[in-house]
């Protein structure tokens, strides 16, 4: 067998061959499973977002579907003109205890033959989508007849990405409610609108609502109405 010492030029060979041999192993074993490993998991996360988002949507337009399918289905008694003060405690029960805030913005009302629509444009939020739903129930449900429409919805927390966070999540809400009531029997018409039509003015808070179209016996009932709630009685 023949021995003889490796030249400087071939050892400095052997060693650029066994440096690219690592650097080959390297690339081969760890670099490129470390890039697919990180690749997957930040697909992931954005499926896992976007299923998150997906099922928000979902559930906010289920609740949103239910409102419209069941807006011409009228419930209530129909109260006889002028069942404001009765109205307004009826909203403060529902909105006092279970949003987080909430605003009117009173419209007049308008009276068709012997028919009265009365429109309250309300926001509000809640804490999650739960209440946000048993709210808009409740409405639906009341014992005034009235009709709900014009319902936005949205999901104010944008961090959630679970479907547990999402239940909690805080929930922002646009609606008009109309109630209905009758002349028939009736013992007054102030404040009402004759004409077929009503057009609405801003949406303001009932702090900063203009209420220079409502008469002052509805001024007086509505606050009436807010103080019962709150303990003060006249």
């Amino acid at each position: 067998m023949l021995k003889r010492p490796f030249s400087k030029f071939e050892k400095a060979f052997l060693l650029i061959v066994v440096i690219a041999l690592l650097c080959l192993v390297y690339y081969r074993f760890v670099k490129i499973p470390v890039q697919e490993r990180i690749a997957k998991a930040d697909t992931f996360e954005i499926e896992q977002q976007i299923e998150t988002e997906l099922k928000k949507q979902k559930m906010i337009q289920d609740m949103k579907d239910e409102v419209t399918t069941n807006q011409d289905t009228l419930t209530g008694v129909v109260a006889t003109y002028d069942n404001f003060k009765s109205e307004a405690a009826l909203l403060n029960s529902i909105f006092v205890p279970l949003a987080e805030k909430y605003n009117y913005s009173f419209q007049t009302p308008v009276a068709t033959d012997d028919t009265v629509r009365r429109t309250i444009n309300i926001n509000f939020s809640t804490a999650n989508y739960r209440v946000c739903r048993d709210i808009l129930q409740r409405l639906h449900d009341s014992k005034y007849r009235c009709m709900i429409s014009d319902i936005t919805i949205s999901a104010t927390d944008k961090s959630s990405n679970t479907y547990i966070t999402l239940l909690t999540s805080p929930i922002n809400c646009n609606l008009s409610v109309t109630f209905y009531e009758t002349l028939i029997g009736a013992v007054t018409t102030a404040g009402l609108d004759m004409a077929k039509s009503n057009t609405s003015g801003g949406h303001v808070g009932l702090a900063g609502a203009d209420f220079s179209g409502l008469q002052r016996s509805t001024l007086e009932t509505m606050a009436e109405s807010i103080a019962e709630e709150h303990g003060v009685k006249y």
